[in-house]
């Protein structure tokens, strides 16, 4: 083994005939809830070459013998691909469907499946993100909160174009794991490989941004709309009226309210709010509620219906605000 699982950057590389050992990885590196192999497999071999950066995992999975692997449905995006024999995958809903050489499948937080490798010798790669971390780089890309849920579409076309170029990168990338001297599990080669495989990934992926994100570049933002952004930015927490940011741009409301659904997507307010819930998150992540409630910390972000912020942040995060400070704080940097 080459460096431990749970620091920010690492990698994982192991060839094993234990079963136990085998489904312990595979429980430690995806967060696999179920890890099944027949009785009657006979001789059993299995090897792993994993990298794990930050709340990124990317990784190559071969066994010698059909196997299930039962994925939670938890806050992680994943695709899976075959690179040999085909993988099937189901869904307790009664989805079902092949990953081969031509398609790999795609799965949204949330989503319980079970990936099947029919035959023996099969080699599957596995990727996964966390869903924070993946729409916090959408958004870096975009320039702009999401207004909506981020859902990939279930098949991601790997016989060529975007998705064959992702798959063929990712695959690379773990192999490069075998060679000891190999850059990838350096901290300075971290952040720009995670951004490779995510900014490829979007690209290559079916979703309601697809489009935004690979058009032209906007625009520039003109200086009525970069001096409101400013002034968000600079304390968000201030209580700022569509009238101020107007006055602070030195345009009249309805003009400022045009230019920023035309250049930022939304209203002022719905940005501002949006920067807010992105702060009041991160302090609840960061938090303990032994400490600080929800309301104190919904309260220095500006947001004073407490009612009404539960709403919007459960919309945006997938989870209530005490959720989160109750639990994310006990959760692991990554899966």
């Amino acid at each position: 083994m080459n460096g431990d699982l749970l620091s920010p950057i690492s990698r994982l590389s192991v060839r094993t005939a234990d079963r136990d050992e085998a489904g312990a990885i595979a429980v430690d590196a995806f967060n696999v809830s179920g890890f099944e192999l027949p009785d009657t497999a006979g001789d059993f071999s299995a090897g792993f070459d994993i990298m794990r950066l930050g709340r990124m995992t990317v990784g190559c999975l071969a066994f010698s013998a059909p196997v299930g692997l039962t994925f939670a449905g938890d806050d992680l995006y994943r695709v899976s691909a075959a690179l040999s024999a085909p993988v099937s995958w189901s869904r307790d809903e009664g989805e079902a469907g092949v990953a081969d050489d031509r398609q790999a499948a795609a799965f949204n937080p949330g989503e319980e499946f079970t990936l099947t490798a029919p035959a023996a010798a099969s080699l599957t790669l596995v990727f996964q993100i966390s869903a924070d971390t993946f729409r916090r780089h959408l958004e870096s890309l975009l320039g702009r909160p999401l207004t909506q849920p981020l859902e990939l579409e279930r098949t991601l076309d790997t016989g060529g174009g975007p998705g064959g170029s992702w798959l063929r990168l990712a695959t690379l990338l773990v192999q490069e794991l075998a060679h000891p001297d190999s850059l990838i599990p350096h901290k300075v080669m971290g952040k720009t490989t995670e951004d490779l495989l995510l900014t490829g990934l979007l690209m290559a992926a079916g979703h309601r941004y697809g489009e935004e994100l690979l058009r032209p570049t906007a625009p520039l933002r003109p200086a009525t709309v970069k001096r409101a952004l400013d002034a968000i930015h600079a304390d968000p927490s201030r209580q700022l009226s569509t009238a101020d940011l107007a006055d602070i741009s030195r345009v009249s409301a309805r003009r400022l309210q045009e230019s920023f659904r035309h250049y930022v997507g939304m209203t002022p307010q719905s940005y501002l709010r949006q920067v807010r819930l992105d702060h009041v998150h991160k302090d609840l992540v960061a938090g303990n509620p032994w400490d600080q409630s929800v309301s104190e910390i919904a309260q220095n972000w500006g947001f004073t219906h407490m009612g009404r912020f539960a709403a919007v942040y459960k919309d945006r995060f997938g989870a209530s605000p005490s959720q989160t400070l109750a639990v994310e704080e006990s959760q692991p940097m990554a899966c």
